[in-house]
């Protein structure tokens, strides 16, 4: 449950502390009171939509997006799929190469080490 909580920016992932919910004037986060690592939430059900992120790991992700974005572009032109089945494709096939036991379903979702695997194996394809 734990795990589960730290993937879900319940609590921090650089502190453990538990995380609050509040309002900012780009709209509500859940945030560190420890630490100032925050995620996003979602507008509707503010629930969050990951694990919390210093500024080092949200660089890192807007890399991973990056990436991903290309590929996913790459693989709906060559396979002829839709955005969302040519995004759960790549998800899935990212998850098992760096090991998870479960698909991850956003970027936001991963951990810092987990996030620069996936940047190394994204450009290695990126390159071709």
């Amino acid at each position: 449950m734990k795990q589960r909580n730290l993937r879900l920016g319940k609590n921090c992932f650089y502190c453990d502390e538990t995380t609050v919910l509040r309002e900012t004037k780009f709209g509500h986060i859940y945030e560190c009171p420890k630490c100032k690592a925050y995620v996003s939430v979602n507008k509707k059900t503010k629930e969050p939509l990951g694990s919390v992120a210093d500024s080092d790991l949200r660089r890192k992700r807007r890399i991973a997006h990056y990436y991903t974005n290309l590929l996913i572009k790459r693989k709906m032109n060559r396979d002829n799929l839709t955005y969302d089945k040519a995004k759960e494709k790549l998800y899935f096939w990212l998850s098992k190469n760096i090991g998870l036991d479960f698909y991850i379903k956003s970027i936001a979702q991963l951990f810092p080490k987990e996030t620069e695997k996936i940047i190394n194996i994204m450009s290695k394809y990126v390159k071709r």
